[in-house]
């Protein structure tokens, strides 16, 4: 019997655990593809789209657990990615007790 990851498990909802969107192959492979663009970028307005684009396809991943297994080796990319997951994940705490 395949093991299911926590999105096809389904989990509870509490504090900072959002119910994980399932993210599809194809985000981890933009995400490799925009990090390593970004990585790569030398126009100031690109490197800022991509920026957004890694940071909003982290979130899914991120959930999914992906980071659980996986991890960015390039300090400043990894650095952003994880200091972006715990602001959002700050928020989504902040956002669940309003609600509550």
């Amino acid at each position: 019997m395949p093991i299911k990851s926590s999105w096809q498990r389904g989990s509870s909802t509490g504090p900072g655990m959002e119910a994980p969107i399932p993210p599809r192959h194809a985000d981890l492979a933009q995400f490799v593809t925009c990090a390593r663009e970004l990585l790569d970028a030398t126009d100031e307005q690109n490197r800022r789209q991509l920026e957004t684009e890694v940071l909003k396809l982290a979130v899914p991943l991120h959930a999914a657990g992906v980071f659980e297994i996986l991890s960015i080796a390039h300090p400043a990319l990894a650095t952003m990615v994880r200091d972006h997951l715990e602001e959002a994940t700050a928020t989504s705490v902040a956002s669940w007790y309003r609600r509550h």
